[in-house]
């Protein structure tokens, strides 16, 4: 598994330029993933990758960070209950 937040601050500071401010992203999306839930997180997000990768697509086109956050929240048992998560 690959450390997201760490890769992200690495990529970010590599594409800033002198005297340019950062713009700030929306994570509050982490408050609803518990410190237990992680790991399930970054398997997400990993599978995630493989399947933009493979349709040719940003990561983002297949779910947002705040999509899967609500998927680990509701977890759904059925395709109807994956069907009522938002996104």
């Amino acid at each position: 598994m690959v450390n997201y937040t760490l890769k992200l601050m690495v990529t970010e500071a590599a594409a800033a330029k002198p005297g340019q401010e950062l713009k700030r992203r929306d994570e509050s999306w982490k408050e609803n993933v518990a410190e237990a839930d992680w790991p399930l997180f970054n398997t997400l997000r990993d599978w995630r990758s493989a399947r933009s990768k493979r349709d040719g697509v940003p990561p983002y086109v297949i779910c947002t960070n705040k999509q899967l956050a609500a998927l680990i929240v509701a977890r759904p048992q059925t395709l109807g209950q994956l069907g009522e998560v938002e996104g």
